[in-house]
């Protein structure tokens, strides 16, 4: 960065002078356990959809989307959750879509391990659809 002019940091940037070391955009997959760092701290950021169905032919759906945290593989605290659900009293012919979009977020302490898994709501007849749109993983 230079000439004091701000600009947008790019994936794998580098900050010198900031407890930030850098950004990073990887790819993640749900299930997936990983290990972003095994010596520095990393703040991980993601922005997850869930989309739920409901009707006379398909069922209903519900669900969520859990950040799980842990010192040991596989990680088991809830560190945060998004979730969604579509169900009712329905009409013939009338499909209810539920969207839900929001950030999970968490510091994660040096060699700890984390995975984005998905949990379907018991009452429920299938599972919603699951998509990690935004993601970042800040690294300190």
């Amino acid at each position: 960065m230079g000439g004091g002019q701000p600009r947008q940091l790019a994936d794998g940037d580098s900050i010198r002078g900031s407890c930030l070391s850098s950004i990073a955009s990887p790819s993640r997959t749900i299930g997936t356990i990983f290990q972003p760092s095994t010596s520095s701290p990393v703040e991980l950021a993601y922005l997850v959809r869930v989309v739920s169905t409901s009707s006379l032919l398909g069922g209903t759906q519900g669900g969520r989307a859990k950040l799980l945290v842990g010192a040991t593989s596989p990680p088991t605290i809830i560190a945060d959750q998004v979730g969604g659900g579509a169900g009712g009293v329905l009409v013939v012919g009338l499909t209810v879509i539920d969207v839900v979009e929001d950030v999970m977020k968490f510091l994660l302490p040096p060699g700890w391990f984390a995975q984005i898994s998905t949990e379907t709501d018991a009452t429920m007849s299938a599972a919603p659809t699951y998509t990690i749109t935004t993601l970042y993983e800040a690294t300190y």
